[in-house]
This record gives C-alpha cells, sequence and structure tokens, in this order.
C-alpha cells in the first residue's frame, strides 16, 4: 500500500526559516527528499542532515514512516555539514575512484569530503574515475554536486 502523499516541511536548524515545502509519496526515502533539496539549500545530499525531533533520519528511511503517526505531515530541521579537510580521507576517495571502489567513494563522500578535492597533479575522484572508465563512481560524483567544468592542473 502506497498511502497517502506526505507534505513534508524543511526548516533551518539555525534560523527556523523554511527551506521547502514538498509532497512526496509516503513510500519517498529521505534520500529522495535530500535530491529535492539540493537546489533549495545548494548543497549535495552528503552535506545534508534531516532530523526529526532532534535526531538523524537516515537516509534509507521511509517518509511515511518517520512522519507523525497517523498523520501525512513530516517536519524536519536541516542540518549542513561543512566538508572536513582531511589529506588522508582525500587520498583515500582519489585512490578508491581510481580503482572503482564506489563503496569507499561514498564512505569519504558521507564524512563529507568535497567531491572537487584533487590529487598532486590536479584530478579529481571524478576525472580518475572517467578516465579509468568507473562509470558508478562518476555518476556518485555528480550526484555529489562535484564541479563538472574543474579544470586538472597543469
Amino acid at each position: 500500500p502506497v498511502g497517502p502523499p506526505i507534505d513534508v516541511c524543511i526548516r533551518s536548524s539555525l534560523t527556523g526559516a523554511i527551506i521547502a515545502n514538498l509532497t512526496v509519496p509516503a513510500t519517498s526515502s529521505v534520500r529522495d527528499v535530500k535530491l529535492q533539496l539540493r537546489g533549495s539549500c545548494e548543497a549535495s545530499l552528503f552535506r545534508q542532515r534531516v532530523l526529526v525531533g532532534g535526531e538523524v533520519v537516515e537516509d534509507d528511511a521511509t517518509v511515511g514512516d518517520v512522519a507523525s503517526a497517523g498523520k501525512s505531515i513530516m517536519e524536519a530541521e536541516l542540518v549542513l555539514l561543512d566538508y572536513i579537510d582531511d589529506g588522508l580521507m582525500t587520498t583515500e576517495m582519489i585512490d578508491a575512484a581510481k580503482s572503482g571502489d564506489f563503496d569507499q567513494v561514498l564512505k569519504c563522500l558521507a564524512a563529507p569530503v568535497c567531491p572537487d578535492v584533487t590529487d598532486s597533479e590536479g584530478r579529481t575522484a571524478m576525472w580518475v574515475a572517467a578516465a579509468m572508465g568507473h562509470h558508478a563512481v562518476v555518476q556518485l560524483c555528480c550526484t555529489a554536486s562535484a564541479n563538472l567544468d574543474q579544470p586538472v592542473a597543469s
């Protein structure tokens, strides 16, 4: 059973201002909601944390399960994390992209490491993954809002 659509109200955790009002199917995941929020908050889903009642809601949770019991509304707060600046994780992400290790790249992006960090030769994880033919990793970097026009340093 699909159930009624859910009205989702997302507020800034800092200001309380409404960031977005969405209507989504009850079967939508919180990840689906985060993808829709990318334009409103100008942040990839990896930097977003959705909180309901002060608790972080996992990306795979369904909106219908998170909504107030018996109601067709979900009120949540959005926290935007800053990218971490960690040389080791940058190296791990570039190496994982080069070898096509999707899960490791995902782990780094979720930390969240900026998708546009570069190796010593100025290559991003997306550039390295594309050069090696790892299409799933390229798509993951795109989902993380990687800069498609970032030049390689010469």
